[in-house]
């Protein structure tokens, strides 16, 4: 069984989950009992990856339909921002830099798209530079 994409929270009580389909679950912790307080729904395929930032709060998903979304929370609502990738095979994995102002989306085609926000248009885009190299990126 392969195993579904998570990611944790700043807080150690919030768990943002894909119950390998197209959504992202969000549970929260109260004493011993998880209890579901968010469905992010915006994909049309499978969630691969998703990734948590602990500073500014914004979630990366990525998944089958070659897509990306910013999950940004605004009041108790989480709003999607699409991240227009440009690539012709899944999404397969996404992590932010450790100062959070871009990310790494990894595909099936081996291409690495590093994102950041263009404010003019107000998106997220692959830098002009994009890599075909096969990489890591830690935040240790």
């Amino acid at each position: 069984m392969e195993r579904a994409p998570q990611s944790p929270s700043i807080s150690p009580a919030e768990i943002a989950i894909c119950p390998n389909n197209h959504e992202v679950h969000i549970y929260e912790k109260s004493g011993a009992k998880w209890t579901k307080v968010h469905e992010l729904k915006e994909h049309n395929g499978q969630v691969t990856g998703i990734d948590w930032a602990p500073e500014s709060n914004r979630i990366v998903t990525c998944g089958t339909d070659r897509n990306a979304y910013v999950w940004t929370l605004k009041g108790r609502t989480w709003k999607p921002t699409l991240v227009i990738l440009r690539i012709n095979r899944a999404a397969r994995c996404v992590r932010w830099a450790p100062n959070e102002n871009k990310f790494a989306v990894g595909s099936g085609s081996r291409v690495i798209s590093i994102c950041y926000f263009e404010q003019e248009n107000d998106w997220w885009v692959p830098g002009r530079g994009r890599s075909g190299l096969v990489g890591t990126w830690g935040q240790d």
